[in-house]
């Protein structure tokens, strides 16, 4: 039987001002990228080229809309914003922006070094004072080799092993904590994801930037 190196690890602890949580727990990572790194500490990851954007010119319409979401200079990024991707350049072009008003996902991709297929979640986030950062909130990783169900199930086996204590059906949610989910979508593919401030306490952190609008409120009174 073929071996599989899961080349994942854990050992990053998101700062308490982030997470909003009391919490010192290390958060895993999957070879070098971890749940809750900045961006900034990504630019050596083999990202593939987010080619879908390339060329693309967008609307007014579209200019428009990503301004509601970004403030800062991202004129040259645009467009891979809009579709929500990232890779190299983008990342090297993420400092133009200043902050978030709200919300808003980028995703990058790359092969671990035994070849799986691994995507990166990017959001930028405020802390409990408004300050943003963008961080990583999710990773996945499938294992396109495991092709028989013997192998299907040892790397289960491997994975549950290293990540079990961050299964999502076993522990309680709290923010500021990883989650671990193991699924069947068409291959075997390892889910992290990091436990976010539910939307009503991020959109209070997102409005404390002096940049962004603080939401309207609604009242029937």
């Amino acid at each position: 039987m073929k071996a599989f190196a899961l080349a994942l690890g854990i050992g990053f602890a998101l700062s308490p001002a982030i997470s909003s949580a009391v919490t010192d727990e290390l958060l895993p990572c999957a070879g070098h990228v971890c749940l809750g790194e900045e961006a900034s500490s990504l630019k050596d990851i083999p990202w593939a080229s987010a080619s879908g954007a390339v060329g693309t010119k967008l609307s007014r319409r579209q200019i428009r809309h990503l301004e509601t979401i970004y403030k800062g200079r991202f004129d040259n990024i645009a467009p891979f914003l809009q579709k929500g991707i990232f890779d190299r350049h983008v990342l090297g072009e993420l400092h133009g922006i200043r902050a978030a008003c709200r919300s808003h996902d980028l995703i990058g991709q790359f092969a671990s070094e035994d070849g799986n297929p691994t995507r990166v979640t990017l959001r930028m986030l405020p802390d409990e004072r408004g300050q943003q950062t963008w961080r990583v909130v999710a990773i996945s990783r499938e294992f396109p080799q495991a092709k028989s169900r013997a192998q299907q199930e040892k790397v289960r086996k491997m994975l549950d092993a290293r990540y079990g204590r961050y299964d999502i059906h076993r522990r309680r949610s709290e923010p500021g904590r990883a989650g671990y989910l193991y699924a069947w979508l068409g291959q075997p593919t390892m889910l992290l994801s990091l436990t976010l401030p539910i939307p009503r306490v991020l959109e209070a952190r997102f409005a404390r930037h002096p940049l962004c609008e603080s939401p309207s409120r609604l009242s029937i009174d």
